[in-house]
This record gives structure tokens, sequence and C-alpha cells, in this order.
């Protein structure tokens, strides 16, 4: 799936939150961050990754992330989460 048609996808649905990874088949976490923040004001964007490096997560903060869930760290570790 390309940008254009995930894009396609929630266009016409009442989207609040997009849960987004880095790392997809033929499609850029970064990217389609910074296009639906662009474009789509009102939906926030939760980045759900493996990549725990700050590196990554300072880019996808950069992009419009409103917040970073690392996927191999238990979620009731709050630690795990880096608020914004």
């Amino acid at each position: 799936m390309k940008l254009k048609e995930a894009i396609a996808e929630i266009k016409g649905l009442d989207v609040n939150v997009v849960v987004m990874d880095i790392n997809m088949p033929k499609l850029d976490g970064y990217h389609c961050t910074e296009f639906i923040r662009q474009n789509y004001l009102k939906i926030k964007i939760l980045v759900l990754s493996m990549s725990d490096d700050f590196g990554s997560i300072k880019k996808m903060l950069h992009a419009g992330a409103h917040g970073y869930i690392f996927k191999n760290v238990l979620v009731e570790k709050q630690s795990a989460i880096v608020p914004v």
C-alpha cells in the first residue's frame, strides 16, 4: 500500500488517532506522519515501534507524532512511553 492509498482509507472516516510504525512495507512512518500532521490537524499520531534509539524517537516527534511506545517493552512500564 502506498501513502496515497493509505490516506484514502482514512479520508472518509472520523479518525481521532493513528497508530504508526516507522518501518512498514512500502511505507515510511516518518513521511506518513508528516503528511498526516500537515493535512489532518485533528488526528493524533501514536508511534508503536521496535526502534528504541534516540534518533528514531527524535525524528518521529519532529515529524509530528504525539507519543512513542516501544513494542518490546511491557505497556505497564510507564518508562516505555515518551510523553510529548
